[in-house]
């Protein structure tokens, strides 16, 4: 229409700044690069690991094993909490402290891993890389999806609960992974169950979990049987944190990810 009233565009001048030196100085932008996928601390995460607050970035795979991260040790699952001393308050925040990071800069990161189902605080120096140019940032909280699978199998439990009370139900089915499975599936040698069936509009649907999803642990107990997932999913009462670790397999590659929801 040609008119633009009450349309603002705003920069943060820190950002502009880091730019227009680059611009000048170099002739492009060079952005700081880990080489790892992350996820948000929410309050379903923290109060199944105890942490103090929903504050961090989860890594929820290490998507280049020659990159930064990785040389510095970094693991899948390791929750960052801290960026050259100051607090990481969620993955979108550690992402821009990265980009923001001259390339070849050396940065202290602090992070809690699980050891003997412990959270240990440890620190890692890391060598901040260059982000490709051919690809987003490697701490996209967007998870990519898989094909949407079609085959079901006959033999499946469903992730609910009966009884004469009202309780929630989870609303999935799940089945043991096979070595069969596994290998029609590409992904040989992985552990868990397979989603066979999502309720649409259940809890589970709505926390983004999909047919195909191989479900490796939930609330930190590994569930390798269908014994093991009752038996977690039987103990939770309404309200109750549910955190999931699971893996999907797109075009050959298996992608990790976690799901957080609350059992309501």
């Amino acid at each position: 229409t040609g008119d633009y009233n009450g349309i603002g565009f705003a920069l943060p001048a820190n950002e502009a700044s880091f730019v227009y030196k680059q611009i000048v100085g170099g002739g492009r932008v060079r952005r700081g690069y880990l080489g790892i996928y992350l996820q948000p601390v929410r309050a379903e995460f923290a109060r199944v690991y105890g942490l103090p607050e929903a504050k961090g970035a989860i890594v929820r795979d290490v998507a280049d094993q020659q990159g930064p991260a990785a040389k510095a040790g970094i693991q899948t699952n390791d929750i960052i909490t801290g960026f050259n001393g100051q607090t990481v308050a969620n993955a979108q925040d550690l992402i821009n402290k990265v980009a923001a990071t001259g390339v070849g800069e050396t940065i202290e990161l602090t992070y809690l891993r699980e050891t003997n189902n412990k959270l240990e605080e440890r620190k890692a120096s890391v060598s901040v890389g260059e982000r490709p140019a051919n690809r987003p940032s490697l701490g996209d909280e967007e998870r990519e999806r898989g094909p949407e699978e079609q085959n079901r199998r006959k033999s499946s439990v469903e992730g609910t609960s009966g009884g004469a009370t009202e309780r929630p139900t989870l609303g999935l089915k799940v089945s043991e992974l096979t070595p069969q499975l596994a290998a029609e599936r590409k992904v040989s040698g992985t552990r868990g169950l397979l989603v066979t069936n999502v309720e649409p509009g259940g809890l589970a649907s709505e926390a983004g979990l999909d047919e195909g999803a191989i479900i490796q642990r939930v609330n930190r107990i590994s569930v390798n049987t269908i014994a093991d997932f009752q038996s977690v999913v039987g103990a939770l009462k309404p309200n109750d944190a549910v955190v999931m670790h699971v893996v999907e397999p797109d075009n050959g590659r298996v992608l990790r990810r976690i799901v957080q929801f609350t059992f309501q």
